[in-house]
Parts: structure tokens; sequence; C-alpha cells
């Protein structure tokens, strides 16, 4: 769940809270009662530990995140990593959209976790407005796309040369972002600049209809849709049960395809080919395994593309969950009393609730924030081919450097004669 609609209510704390607080008790004798603190300058002082930890972690994932990302995307792009692996387009989609969402999320970090001014410009404030959200909305929408593919692979393979092609999951890719693009097309209605407050905010006569809408969509994308996948990925996971039982006796209908050999078993061998087509739907009777030779192995190719993308989707879920609920719980905490004075605020009980759920809030989201930086490993441990077209790209980049360390070597040849044999000294220049 993102920060920007969570922060929309704090502005930018333009100066540190010590220097206010001295600036102001120097001109205490021309006023008659003292200016109450704003509610981020409260922060400041009682949760502090909160936001260093907004602070120290973030840049972390950032590091791992937008690299892990870069090179995720250039191995899945690749020609060998696309062809007849439809998951490719949505994997190398997923890490395009999270490099662009970490990049996106750094003027968020410098905006409300160092109070600096990143997005408070005209323009630039309906513009990111609709592009963050666009990219936070994206990630889990590309999860539910591969998820429904690998259900259709797992649960319906007669039907997996039809729905499951890269050309369709382009097209499948190209829709979600026209999408999400019309879910977050009425942010940049909300939000605009204020040339008074100097800031990006969403103005009151919208906020009513700016908090229905968010409500409506980010429960959708960050509760209804993780709760999808959760069911397609249990259903998937007892099909893969079922079909991981005792191989059946081969019957002798074969299917020759791409040099491999389809060994389609029929639990009903007295039955004529015809009828085939027909029992798809029972787990037995569509047991197919791929072969080179006589034996029939088990696909570990098919295998380990579950486990991968088993293991992106729960990790999806598992980090989205837990961030939708404490945003929701956002509306049951309520702000303290600013008028307090300040040695009464540790002890206020509505301030000290407070001042937990922020600390609770902050670990909630550095831990949902790792499946934007994360992804990368989840490929390298459960991908075969992933790992190999990695050490590859990282051999490769070795032999360059060595190549052209070789041909910046110069060698010198010389001769000389000494007691009447000809002596030869090969000189290495770099």
């Amino acid at each position: 769940m993102d920060t920007m609609n969570f922060n929309v209510t704090l502005s930018m704390l333009k100066e540190e809270v010590e220097e206010k607080t001295a600036s102001e008790s120097s001109s205490s004798s021309s006023s008659s009662a003292p200016r109450n603190l704003t509610v981020e300058e409260i922060l400041e002082l009682y949760a502090r530990e909160a936001i260093l930890i907004d602070r120290i972690i973030t840049p972390i994932w950032y590091l791992i995140g937008i690299i892990g990302n870069i090179i995720s995307s250039k191995i899945w792009l690749e020609r060998r990593m696309r062809r007849n692996n439809s998951s490719a387009i949505y994997l190398a989609a997923l890490s395009i959209n999270d490099t662009l969402f970490l990049l996106l999320h750094v003027l968020q970090e410098l905006k409300y976790a160092w109070f600096k001014r990143t997005v408070d410009y005209p323009v630039i404030c309906d513009v990111y407005a609709l592009v963050y959200l666009v990219t936070n909305y994206l990630a889990p929408a590309l999860v539910l796309g591969f998820t429904v593919e690998r259900f259709i692979a797992v649960c319906y393979p007669y039907q997996k040369l039809r729905f499951c092609t890269a050309n369709r999951a382009t097209k499948v890719v190209i829709g979600l972002v026209c999408g999400c693009l019309l879910i977050g097309g009425m942010q940049p209605y909300f939000w605009e600049y204020d040339p008074d407050k100097m800031e990006c905010t969403v103005p009151k006569e919208y906020g009513r209809l700016w908090a229905n809408w968010s409500w409506a969509s980010e429960l959708t994308i960050f509760l209804v849709v993780p709760v999808v996948i959760l069911v397609i990925n249990i259903l998937v996971m007892l099909e893969v049960r079922r079909m991981s039982g005792p191989l059946e006796p081969q019957s002798s209908s074969s299917v020759h395809e791409g040099g491999f050999r389809f060994n389609l078993t029929n639990s009903h061998s007295n039955k004529s080919p015809n009828t085939s087509t027909d029992t798809h739907h029972s787990a037995a009777s569509r047991r197919a395994t791929v072969t080179s030779g006589g034996a029939v192995p088990r696909n570990n190719c098919v295998a380990t593309t579950n486990a991968m993308l088993l293991s992106v989707s729960f990790y999806v879920i598992f980090t989205t969950l837990p961030a939708t609920v404490v945003y929701v719980l956002a509306y049951a905490v309520d702000e303290g009393d600013t008028s307090l004075p300040l040695d009464q605020i540790p002890n206020d009980p509505v301030w000290t609730k407070h001042f937990v759920y922020i600390m609770i809030r902050k670990i909630v989201d550095e831990i949902c924030l790792s499946h934007y930086a994360c992804n990368f490993f989840l490929f390298a441990i459960t991908g075969k081919m992933f790992r190999q077209s990695f050490f590859s790209l990282v051999r490769c980049r070795s032999r360059s450097e060595f190549s052209k360390s070789e041909q910046s070597t110069k060698y010198y040849t010389i001769h000389r004669t000494e007691n009447g044999l000809d002596h030869s000294v090969i000189i290495t220049k770099l």
C-alpha cells in the first residue's frame, strides 16, 4: 500500500523542531500564548525511531531493488527465455515496473522521511500522482496475470497452446497497463499544487470524493486481487498434488512436438482415441510428461516454473495484505490533542497509541516494500534457467573485460647477438 495517500494530511516539515521552538521562545514575550506544535513536529520529537527506520532501511531496498530488477528484466527479455515461455513476458514487465516504482518512491522518501520539497511543483504534482499510483497498482495486477496463466497451464493443459503464448501475454500486459491507467487516471483530478502552502495536496472540496475513490480502488487492488491470487494458487497446488502421484502405464497415443514426445495417458484404454478429448478434465486422463527417450521422467522445467511463479505470487500476497490492513487501521487510530503541553504528550494515552501505530506502520511498510526489491533473489533461487542466464551474463562480462585488456596489451621483441648466438626477448607493455 502506497504511503502517498497515508501522508496526504501531513505537510512538509520545513525546519527542524528545535530551531522553531528556539526562535519562538525568543519572541514569546510579544505573544500571549505559545503556538501549538503540528503533528509532524510532534512525530519528529516523540516518534523519531520510526522516522529513522524509514531513513535507514528504505535506501537499502533502493540499492538492492534497482540493480536486481534491471538484471532481471535484461535476463527475462532474452530471446531464449521468451521462447516458448510466456511467463517471461510477465516477469520482465514486473521487473521493469518495480524498477520504475522504486525510482519514483525516492521522491516520496525525500518528501515524507527527509522533509524535502520534491513533487510540490505545478504540473509535476499531477503527473507524479498518476505515474506513481499506476506503478503501484500494476505490480499485483501483473502477478494476477501470470497466476491465471499458470492456472490454465496446469489445470487445463489442452488449452495451454491457445492461451499461454508470448503474443497473448504481451497483449494481456498492455491491457493491464491500460486498466491501471484508467483506475489511476482520476488522481490528477484530485491532486493539485497549492501555491499558498507550496505543496502538492488534495483540496478540501475533493476530500470526500478522493477518499471514497481511493478506498474503492486501493482495496480492490491491494485486498481483492491478492485474495484472488491466493485462491488460484491453492487450486494450482491442489492440481499439482493430484498430478504428482504414481505415473500410470502409458497408452499408445503420443504427440511429437519440438523434438519431445508428449505421452498422453488414458486410464480407459478400451475407449477409442476420439474419447480422449472428452476426458481431459480428469487429472488421471490428462497426465502428460515430456520425454526424449523411452523413459518417462518428470517435467522438471514445468515444476521449476511452477515453484518460481508460486513463490513470487505468495510473496506479493504476504507483503501486500499486511500493508492493506495497517492502511485501513489508520482511520481507527486518532491523533492526540496538539494543544497539550510538551511534557504531557508522552503520557497521553491517545498520543501513545498513535506513536505505537506509527512505529508498526513504518516496520510493516519497510517489510512490504521488499517485494519491489527482492524478486531477483526469488528468481535466482527457484529458477534454474534464470541462474544459468545470470552466470552466463557474468561470464560474458568477465570475458569482455579480459578481451579488452588483451587488446590494450602491446608486445615488443628485442633481438640481440651474444657469443655468436641470437637471443630474442619479448617485453610486454600495458
